[in-house]
């Protein structure tokens, strides 16, 4: 999908997510519009592994099926929207690898590093938990930071896309995105 049309979904499912229907009638409503964006983000973060048995269709429909189940979905717009989306593709992500690091019985404490795609390697599942403890640490100091990182790196959005998200300029994601690569590199040394 190109930013264009992306950029029109938004206004469409903002007005979506907070009209009458709201919470899982609205993703049902929803989801048919950014499920080629959801799979090419899912694409591009599964790209990063190298072999893997989870496809992005298999992750965008876990995607769906998890927020479909869940009982108290309250989607507040398009920002929330995407967050929500980027949590549970991260949880389902952390979930395989974790079930992978089980049956490889990997040992944890492995040094992590970002690669200039500004990804983790899924293929290493010690990569992937570490990042994801780092992140509850830097969610209980700095809330936006951790969304940042999850949005980009779980979720796979553009900076240009972040921005639009949170209603702010590309040069102020970038100077956050910095600063959050920052912390993430110290936190996994």
């Amino acid at each position: 999908m190109d930013s264009e049309t992306f950029e029109e979904n938004l206004g469409a499912i903002t007005q979506m997510l907070n009209g009458d229907s709201g919470g899982k009638g609205a993703i049902d409503q929803v989801f048919p519009l950014v499920y080629q964006e959801l799979k090419a983000i899912a694409h591009r973060l599964l790209a990063r592994g190298g072999s893997s048995t989870v496809t992005p269709t298999v992750l965008v429909h876990e995607l769906y099926s998890k927020l479909n189940a869940s009982e108290q979905l309250s989607v507040e717009g398009k920002r929330h929207f995407f967050s929500l989306c980027a949590r549970v593709m991260k949880q389902i992500i952390v979930d395989y690898v974790r079930q992978k690091a089980a049956d490889k019985r990997s040992s944890p404490g492995v040094r992590v590093e970002l690669g200039d795609v500004d990804a983790m390697e899924l293929g290493a599942p010690e990569n992937v938990l570490a990042i994801e403890v780092a992140l509850k640490v830097l969610e209980s100091r700095d809330q936006r930071l951790a969304q940042i990182i999850e949005y980009r790196v779980f979720g796979g959005l553009e900076l240009e896309q972040i921005a639009e998200l949170y209603g702010v300029t590309l040069r102020q994601i970038q100077r956050e995105w910095v600063r959050a690569r920052i912390w993430l590199t110290d936190s996994l040394v």
